[in-house]
């Protein structure tokens, strides 16, 4: 018998399941090689934490971020946070713990990303700029070439005429307004300066199994704050992450035989 078979894992109901037995329970379902990958890349992340001491947090940051977290998620009140803590099975030490390692972890995705973040933004500010986009959605390609003349023949009247196009043909018609970066868009989007498209009808074009007239309400160039420069840098922390693993030889024993997990 194994070393992991002899260690006490968990106890279900009266039954108390062995390390080793709950490995393979994960390894027959499929789920084992999807943990043993979170766990090298925690190893790893935690590693590099514990290398740089210019990621120390300070009492101050800890306590406001605390706070923070607690009127974001409706935890202000003693009674609700202990109940809270409970539900997480942590204590209020393991809480300032998961605190103190998103503040630091936040700031190593600043630290690995900060030499490529420009250069990348650089390359992609275009396909990570705003665009506010109308799109009206038909079933018969014919609908969309008459809504089409009467928009092209009265661009002033577009909410007005679409209004009513839609009410004339309920069944057949679908209307959408919303916010997309411009890779998110139609692959139709993709040559033209939508900085200069702003008020002009496009289409009609194909879009799955529907004939679609857009037209650009708003455009908004990307700017390297907010949610696009959070957006970079997590995905350079991951390249990096990436790249971390790909170095290493993992080894871990199922049972008798062990099995890599790269």
């Amino acid at each position: 018998m194994s070393t992991l078979d002899e260690q006490p894992f968990i106890a279900i109901g009266e039954q108390i399941l062995s390390l080793g037995q709950v490995l393979r329970y994960l390894q027959v379902s499929g789920k084992l090689l999807p943990l043993l990958q979170d766990i090298v890349l925690e190893h790893v992340v935690f590693q590099e934490l514990q290398h740089r001491s210019e990621l120390t947090i300070s009492l101050a940051q800890l306590e406001q971020a605390a706070i923070d977290f607690r009127v974001q998620n409706q935890l202000l009140e003693p009674e609700v946070f202990q109940q809270w803590l409970q539900q997480q099975g942590i204590d209020h030490e393991m809480f300032q713990r998961r605190v103190a390692l998103k503040l630091q972890l936040e700031h190593l995705k600043q630290t690995i990303a900060a030499p490529q973040l420009e250069q990348v933004f650089a390359e992609r500010s275009a396909s990570l700029a705003e665009v506010k986009v109308s799109c009206i959605a038909l079933r018969q390609a014919a609908l969309a070439v008459d809504l089409q003349a009467q928009l092209l023949a009265d661009p002033d009247r577009f909410t007005e005429i679409v209004k009513a196009f839609t009410l004339e043909h309920i069944q057949e018609t679908a209307t959408l307004q919303q916010t997309l970066r411009c890779h998110q868009l139609p692959d139709p989007f993709h040559d033209l300066d939508l900085a200069d498209a702003c008020g002009k009808i496009l289409g009609p074009w194909a879009v799955g199994d529907r004939t679609c007239l857009f037209r650009i309400e708003a455009y908004r160039p990307a700017v390297l704050v907010g949610a696009v420069q959070q957006e970079l840098q997590e995905q350079l922390f991951q390249q990096w992450l990436v790249q971390q693993t790909s170095q290493l030889k993992i080894q871990f024993p199922v049972a008798e035989s062990p099995a890599e997990a790269d």
